[in-house]
Order: structure tokens, then sequence, then C-alpha cells
């Protein structure tokens, strides 16, 4: 009963995307002379901010670009950051509009034609609380025949068709340096795996089970522990297989829930919403109706 509720609720509160993303172009055409430019504009909603290109608390701000055959390299230009501060701590973002400007090079001799470019963006939306999104892109690049490779562009970079383009060129620093080569396999050991994988995967593992043990002495989980201890001495006598078969109906109902609404996120996410988990407690009309909900279902207790 609860679930379907909770779900029908994702889809009112999905359209309240704090920041949009777009591509403006401003010069489509790459040659051997100059190399085209396009806009990365994010535009955020009043009262809310994102991180810079670095943060020394939240998360960076990243575009990743899937660059076709014909080019070589993507540099980008950013937008001098604002300075804010939570908590004591300044770091530089962006709120109302933050414009990166993306110069794209094409590979030395490139075929004359239109080229299609993906690039997906990763912020973190902050406000009183902070929400993960990410949004994609699409745009076209024309390369003039037999282009050579434009000065500023990665001369050694790695022609993988996948480059991560984050932390780059500053437009208001006071000498610009090549971009970062983080190509498909920056930061990965001699057997090719990324390094620090294994022992990466222990520490969330161990860190997740830590943060089940002290979520059970959370207020709104232990006085359910003396509840649950209650109701396995009430059943001490019962039968083996009503046991067992009290134990997977519970533990099967948690599963099905948060699959159902695993489900849902990823389906409105799938449709190009910009939302992460928590997202719609912050959405008035979701917090009104859960709060009629429980009130509902106390009152029908009593």
């Amino acid at each position: 009963m609860k679930s379907p509720l909770i779900i029908a609720l994702f889809a009112a509160c999905a359209a309240s995307a704090q920041v949009d993303f777009r591509v403006e172009t401003v010069k489509a055409e790459a040659s051997a002379e100059s190399p085209a430019r396009v806009d990365l504009v994010l535009d955020i909603a009043p009262k809310w901010h994102i991180y810079g290109k670095t943060a020394s608390v939240g998360e960076p701000t990243k575009f990743e670009f899937s660059l076709p055959d014909g080019i070589k390299s993507v540099s980008l230009e950013w937008q001098k950051e604002k300075t804010f501060e939570s908590f004591g701590e300044k770091y530089g973002g962006y709120d109302g509009k933050a414009t990166v400007s993306a110069l794209i090079y094409p590979k030395a001799g490139a075929k004359a034609g239109t080229e299609k470019i993906k690039v997906s963006a990763k912020w973190l939306a902050c406000s009183d609380t902070c929400v993960p999104q990410e949004k994609s892109a699409e745009f076209e690049v024309e390369i003039a025949g037999g282009a050579k490779a434009a000065d500023g562009g990665l001369q050694n970079a790695s022609e993988s068709p996948r480059l991560a383009a984050n932390a780059q060129i500053s437009k208001n620093s006071p000498a610009a340096t090549p971009p970062e080569d983080v190509g498909k396999n920056a930061g990965a050991d001699e057997s090719g795996e990324p390094s620090g994988t294994h022992s990466g995967f222990w520490a969330v593992l161990c860190a997740a089970f830590a943060g089940g043990l002290i979520l059970n002495l959370m207020p709104c989980v232990f006085p359910v522990i003396g509840l649950k201890i209650m109701s396995f001495a009430r059943g001490a006598g019962a039968s083996r297989k009503s046991a067992v078969l009290g134990a997977a109906a519970y533990a099967g109902g948690i599963v099905a829930s948060f699959c159902a609404l695993a489900g849902a996120l990823i389906a409105l996410r799938a449709a190009g919403e910009n939302l992460g988990w928590g997202f719609q407690l912050q959405n008035p009309v979701f917090a009104a109706a859960m709060a009629l909900l429980f009130f509902a279902r106390a009152w029908m207790s009593t």
C-alpha cells in the first residue's frame, strides 16, 4: 500500500530540477587554423549553487565527452568561480548561470564532414541540502577537409573515443596549460585494472557494515529492535515452517519495496530527469503526502 503511493509521488515531484544543462554552438567548424567552439551552459535555479572544477568540499562539476573518429581532443575554458562558504569552509562554485567553453580539435587528416559529439555533465546542486545530478546532450561539429591538429589540443593525448574533460584550462588563469590526459586507461595498473579497485571495494563494504551497526542505535530504529524481539518471543511455540514463512515474507517485502523504489528512480533517470536518491524529500507535495500517510496509518491503528 505504501510503495505504490511513494512511486506515484516520484513522478509528481521529479520535474523540480534545480539545474538544467544545455549546449550552445558558438563556432561549428573545426579546421587546421582554429578549433570548433561550443558553450556548455548550466542554468541554476535561485537559491541553489554548484561546485567548480575543483572542490575542497562537495563534488566538482565534471564533463565527459564521447569523441568520434574525426575528433582528437577537447579542452575547456572555465568561467571565473564565485566564492561560497559553508561551516567556515570557503570553496569555489557557480550560481545563476555557469558557462564553460569547449574547444574541439580535429585529428590530422580528418575527412571533411559532420561529426556528432555527446557530452555528459555531472554536478552537485546544493541549497539547504545537496542533490547529485547529471544530464547528457549532443551537438554537431563540421570538420574542414584535410585538417591538421590545431595548436592547443592534446598533442600526446590518448585517441580513445571517451575523454574525461574535467579540470582543464581556466579562462581566468594567468597562464593556460594543456588539458590533463585522462583517457581510457588513466589510473590503471599494469594489469589494466583500475588501481585500488579491490582494496576500495572492501573498504566500502566495511564502511557499509559499520554504518548498518550505527543505524541500529538511531532513535528511529532502536525501539523497533525490541518490538521485533518480542515478535520472535511470541512465535517461539510456532512450527519451523511457520517461522520460515514469516521470515521470508518479512525479508521479501523489504526487498520488493526497495526494488520498486529503485526501479521508479532508474526509469525517471532514463527518461532524462535530473534527480538523485532522496530528492523527493525536498518537495513540499511529497513531504505533505507522506505526513498524511503516516497520520492516517496511526489513526487507523488506534
